[in-house]
């Protein structure tokens, strides 16, 4: 579903220089919104909702800290924000920001949790793996070479270390809730580097599994600009 953008102008001054935000919802219901109110202070701003897709189109905010709600319907004074709808605080900063939601087990149409990750090329470059740990353990991730822990709640980017279209081993555990248990392994498998490519890897949990579930959500990086004309030789 190509989503639909509006701008968000929060009411802060013109002159804080502005960053994006995407969203992506995860495991969205079938009965889930199509469309959310983007909801911070007086401003509003109406987006359709992609599902396991980041959004094509993206909103401008300020990049000074800003708390959004995220409600089925724009406030008014005789139907203000919901009790319970979703929020999310946009850290002061970060250039390009995806926000995602979440399922949390909790019913109707506002029953997901959300969070804001810095999406950045500079954080993520090409080739790169980002985490995201929903899951209530810790993974222990390793990448060819590269090894790295990634907490519960909590986002880690990491670089494969090997040129495009090449090969590299992948093996992630569940760190063991009691220190008389071993590591569980979640994943072991051979990726490849895919040029102009980034992966998202989403781990949740899931009741009817001993293991939480992975789920993947490619994105293709913009081609780069083309190179300028080069001057005619003399």
């Amino acid at each position: 579903m190509r989503s639909v953008w509006l701008l968000l102008f929060l009411g802060l001054s013109a002159s804080i220089p502005a960053r994006t935000v995407r969203l992506l919802y995860l495991e969205a219901p079938e009965d889930a919104p199509g469309a959310l109110h983007l909801v911070a202070g007086k401003e509003v701003a109406k987006v359709d909702v992609p599902r396991l897709a980041i959004s094509s189109g993206q909103a401008q905010v300020p990049s000074a800290a800003v708390r959004i709600h995220l409600a089925e319907k724009a406030p008014t004074r005789e139907h203000p924000l919901p009790a319970d709808a979703p929020a999310v605080d946009l850290p002061a900063g970060d250039q390009d920001l995806l926000l995602v939601l979440f399922p949390t087990g909790k019913t109707g149409p506002l029953g997901f949790g959300a969070q804001a990750i810095d999406f950045s090329s500079a954080r993520i470059p090409d080739g790169g793996i980002l985490w995201l740990n929903l899951s209530r353990r810790t993974l222990q991730v390793r990448l060819g070479s590269a090894v790295m822990a990634v907490p519960q709640g909590q986002t880690r980017a990491m670089a494969p270390g090997v040129a495009p279209g090449g090969s590299y081993p992948v093996l992630v555990d569940l760190a063991p809730l009691d220190s008389r248990e071993e590591p569980l392994p979640l994943i072991r498998a051979t990726w490849m580097r895919e040029p102009g490519r980034r992966q998202l890897l989403f781990v949740l949990d899931d009741p009817s599994r001993l293991v939480p579930r992975v789920v993947a959500v490619p994105h293709r990086l913009p081609p780069p600009p083309e190179a300028a004309a080069k001057p005619p030789a003399r």
